[in-house]
């Protein structure tokens, strides 16, 4: 996505519309670099990908200018590729099944917009004033902007770039990388077994406290989950993880899980 020098003076005059001193814009863009761990080579790429088209409204210099939409398309492939490599190489562990759900998770709405926090992209952002204080909308469109910008880091070098770019979001670390997944299953589990069971047997699993040991300076809770006569049992060094244990024990024994 080579910009042209007429797009590049249009980009401009966005950024004299937002009174943004020519001194002042690449450092701008430099903040953000620096949170990527990327330098642009084009750093209007960067730029296309932070700026919405309601900008356009109220700035007649800028009509025509290139906004994220197209980028965001690019870099939603360009994630769920990366992702899916990521969890291929450290998901021995996890099914097809698991697999599809933790991609899902990981490039969600709610999770985007987490490492739009991370990455402060609510103060790089260009956005109309018709947006006001509508923060849904605003949130939805910095989540799009994590994609815009991937898709832009991807046209300015290669994958093997943004996909370092990726792992550095999400976590360099394999331990914390897989971590994160296993906690979302874990979640699941209790979500995913409640639903089939009111599905299926029209009734609600109760989990209760079976017992509780005390091992040295640690005490492990052992959670029952009840329903239709059956029982299981999941043990841990908290309630929490228990009941996702038991609930993990339930789908297996309904066939739901490997």
């Amino acid at each position: 996505m080579n910009l042209s020098k007429m797009q590049q003076n249009l980009i401009d005059s966005l950024w004299d519309f937002y009174g943004v001193k020519e001194s002042r814009r690449l450092g701008i863009i430099s903040k953000l670099e620096e949170k990527l761990g990327y330098k642009f080579k084009n750093k209007y790429l960067v730029l296309v990908a932070l700026t919405h088209s309601s900008a356009a409204k109220g700035c007649s210099k800028v009509e025509g200018a290139p906004f994220y939409e197209r980028l965001e398309f690019l870099g939603d492939s360009v994630l769920e590729l990366c992702i899916s490599d990521i969890l291929i190489k450290i998901g021995e562990d996890f099914s097809e099944g698991d697999l599809s759900k933790i991609r899902s998770y990981l490039v969600r709405e709610d999770y985007l917009l987490g490492i739009a926090g991370r990455l402060k992209l609510g103060s790089f952002m260009l956005l109309g004033k018709s947006f006001g204080k509508d923060s849904k909308r605003v949130d939805s469109i910095l989540a799009d902007m994590v994609e815009a910008i991937l898709g832009a880091v991807y046209l300015d070098s290669s994958f093997k770039k943004v996909y370092e770019v990726v792992i550095n979001l999400y976590g360099s670390k394999k331990k914390t990388f897989v971590s994160q997944c296993e906690s979302f299953l874990e979640k699941d589990y209790k979500t995913v077994l409640q639903e089939y069971i009111q599905e299926k047997y029209k009734e609600t699993p109760v989990y209760s406290l079976s017992r509780a040991n005390e091992s040295g300076e640690e005490i492990i809770f052992e959670m029952r989950v009840s329903y239709c006569g059956k029982s299981y049992c999941g043990t841990s060094s908290s309630k929490r993880k228990a009941s996702q244990l038991a609930a993990k024990k339930a789908l297996k024994a309904e066939g739901k899980l490997k």
